[in-house]
């Protein structure tokens, strides 16, 4: 029984328009009169995905807010009553494009933008997956998408949406799948499974980049794409670039044990994301940059009990904790040309806070590990491991672990340097090798130099360099917001460049945090301004219990001739992982950055 505008459904729920979509072609936009707000409501056969979606919590699945059970003519109606989102469908946005595929845009490539969809959807099945639960169908057409490429993952229902690139299929006994998206084991007839779901995922990601189907083109008839998937000829991406090597281990035509499961997609995709969205400084120039600082002899400041000094300048200073530690350079101790023994390398100047410098090592065999060096204000920790003398500074080693191996280097002033290797796929061998290098070539600079080189260039007008973390906040609004912060309880971070406090009330930590990454997208959290800067607020974004609040406050250029931006990082984390704590924590994260924004010079 097809139902008509104005209906009443469960005397609730009326009626507005019909949407298209939907297996029984029942989907209709609905106001719930009850709560005076807007739901999507579908008719379904499977009541079984009103289970499947209500044991869902998650941001990026579509909620479920009950199953509905009306009679019928001859049996009763199930129908979902969903969350209404003004989104629309990603299969509709490639529809309308020229090409069917993600447009090139300024600042973000099709393929950046098309793993960071991949990262949301990677996350959505990770719940999923921890849950028992596979999707069956994940294609563009079942993925909601907003303007600001937020996505949502809903119809958990086995269904199409109409068309020939994403009509669904049934062959007797066989399992039915879309199949332009669906995995070569399923078309010959398995039963979808959590591998033929990260399939899915990477089929998805093709169509994106390339505009056509694994299998061939989208306008293709659907019996050809499924000939192709059940011999396994999948194509191979031409427009993915950093995205191409996920893609072939997503889209493994022949094992699916052999491909990434949804928690592994989601680490690869952060990968992509992460070493890309640095800007790279070509070798020779960086390495041309360090070696004129050896050849000049510019400033340098010289470490020693109780403070440092500035060569040529002929005065004492204060320790670097301050901002007199801002001239202090650690690419100067990037070990560019030395990691060269391992693989090629590229300097990063522009990537995290001011007081870090990254060399990019891409290892023969294609593994790439970034290699950080960061300035550290006094006290230096309590070692917990051994310590050995390279000169006149003191290295510590730390246990290696799973992705990472770090080396502390220790001042004579109590100042101390972190370099660590790391690699976010999963852990590369020989990141200790690597680390060792990289540490000895610092301390040698360190110990040769009498501390670490100065800067080449003062840092730009109007950066945030120039600004006091902990000014921004004062004490006294801290304290209103979070009870029990005191001036006692606050860690100053390298150059005043970070700031942490403590509440001994509430255990709650606030750290405010200089930072240069890419602009501010949808997965960095709710877009916000704050004083005029765009912005962002993240719930759990550094963990279960953390809010995170981002401003964005100008863009620079970088060394490399790319476009840097400068932000603010702020974290409210502290005990308690629950909703209202964490809804808590983003209130308290808001009006921190509010104050923090309004002390930001304007350009």
């Amino acid at each position: 029984m097809t139902r008509d505008e104005g209906e009443l459904l469960g005397g609730r729920y009326r009626l507005l328009r019909a949407l298209p979509g939907g297996a029984m072609g029942e989907v209709w936009l609905a106001q719930d009169e009850r709560l005076a707000r807007r739901v999507v409501v579908k008719r379904t056969d499977a009541p079984d995905e009103g289970r499947i979606l209500a044991r869902m919590h998650h941001p990026h699945v579509v909620a479920l807010h009950e199953v509905l059970a009306e009679p019928g003519p001859e049996a009763e109606e199930f129908w979902l009553i969903m969350e209404h989102l003004p989104l629309t469908s990603l299969a509709a946005v490639l529809a309308g494009t020229s090409e069917g595929r993600l447009p090139e845009e300024e600042g973000a490539p099709a393929w950046r933008r098309a793993a960071e969809i991949g990262l949301q959807l990677a996350r959505a099945l990770q719940a999923v997956h921890a849950r028992g639960i596979v999707h069956g169908d994940l294609k563009p057409g079942n993925v909601l998408v907003g303007e600001d490429w937020f996505v949502k993952l809903g119809d958990f229902g086995i269904s199409g949406a109409g068309g020939d690139p994403e009509e669904t299929l049934e062959d007797g006994d066989r399992t039915p799948c879309t199949p332009a998206y669906a995995a070569p084991e399923v078309q010959r007839g398995a039963r979808p499974s959590r591998a033929a779901d990260v399939f899915s995922l990477g089929a998805t990601l093709f169509a994106l980049t390339e505009g056509r189907s694994v299998y061939g083109p989208l306008t293709a008839p659907p019996h050809e794409l499924v000939a192709r998937a059940r011999v396994g000829r999948v194509a191979a991406p031409g427009r993915a670039g950093p995205l191409a090597p996920v893609l072939a281990r997503l889209l493994d035509p022949e094992d699916p044990a052999a491909r990434p499961d949804a928690a592994q997609a989601r680490r690869l995709l952060e990968g992509v994301l992460r070493s890309r969205r640095r800007r790279w400084a070509p070798v020779a120039a960086a390495a041309a940059g360090a070696a004129a600082l050896a050849v000049t002899g510019g400033l340098l400041w010289l470490p020693g009990v109780g403070g440092g000094r500035a060569a040529g300048a002929g005065e004492e200073t204060e320790a670097p904790g301050g901002a007199a530690g801002r001239e202090a350079d650690p690419c100067a101790l990037a070990a560019t040309a030395e990691l060269r023994a391992f693989g090629d390398t590229l300097l990063d100047t522009d990537y995290g806070n001011f007081d870090r410098c990254d060399v990019i090592l891409t290892t023969p065999r294609g593994e790439e590990v970034d290699v950080m060096v960061d300035l550290n204000s006094a006290p230096a920790p309590e070692p917990a491991s051994p310590t050995e003398r390279l000169g006149g500074v003191r290295l510590v080693s730390e246990p290696p672990g799973d992705e990472e191996c770090t080396r502390l280097l220790l001042l004579p002033d109590t100042t101390w340097i972190t370099v660590r290797a790391a690699h976010w796929d999963g852990g590369s061998p020989g990141l200790c090798a690597v680390a060792d290098r990289a540490a000895e070539h610092a301390a040698g600079v360190v110990d040769e130099a009498g501390g670490v080189p100065a800067r080449r260039a003062a840092f730009p007008e109007g950066s945030l360099a120039a600004e006091n973390a902990c000014a921004l906040l004062p004490v006294s609004v801290l304290a209103e917001v979070v009870p029990g912060t005191g001036a006692d309880d606050t860690d100053v971070g390298f150059g005043d460049w970070s700031c942490e406090w403590y509440s001994t009330v509430t255990e709650t930590e606030v750290e405010l945090v200089f930072d240069r990454a890419d602009p501010i997208t949808a997965e960095d959290g709710v877009p916000a301004r704050f004083s005029g800067f765009d912005a962002a607020v993240g719930a759990g974004a550094d963990g279960p219990g953390t809010c995170v609040a981002l401003l964005e406050y100008r863009s620079y250029p970088s060394e490399d001739g790319g476009t840097g931006h400068e932000k603010l990082a702020l974290t409210v984390s502290g005990p308690g992982e629950g909703e209202a704590e964490t809804e808590e924590r983003c209130a308290a994260a808001r009006e921190l950055m509010a104050v923090a924004a309004a002390g930001l010079p304007r350009a």
